[in-house]
């Protein structure tokens, strides 16, 4: 979906990550909200498997559905491109998958059910 390429790209690459009417979305970079990012991604990382697999499994567990191929593709994409610019960084793995669970973890799919 769109969004999760545009959330992120704007929060890869540090800029502000804006809603549709432009109001900030500060209230989604607390430290709690880390925190919970990083247990995440830590539980994701233990799952067995490859990205594929652990991008199918953080959408089940966070939207209690599985990806549609192209959101795979673009979680996958996301996290390929977190690791190329945090690749001299101390744990760009850790890093790629707790950038794509807050995204996950803060998306509307989330935070609001249908």
């Amino acid at each position: 979906d769109g969004d999760l390429r545009r959330v992120a790209r704007r929060a890869a690459d540090g800029g502000p990550v804006l809603d549709e009417q432009g109001a900030g979305l500060g209230r989604y970079h607390t430290p709690f909200v880390h925190q919970q990012a990083v247990g995440f991604a830590k539980q994701l990382l233990a799952f067995p498997g490859d990205d594929e697999v652990r991008v199918r499994e953080a959408f089940v567990r966070a939207h209690g559905l599985p990806p549609t191929d192209v959101e795979s593709r673009d979680a996958r994409d996301f996290l390929a491109s977190y690791r190329q610019k945090l690749a001299s960084e101390g744990d760009p793995e850790g890093a790629a998958w707790t950038g794509l669970a807050h995204v996950l973890l803060t998306s509307n799919a989330f935070l609001y059910v249908d």
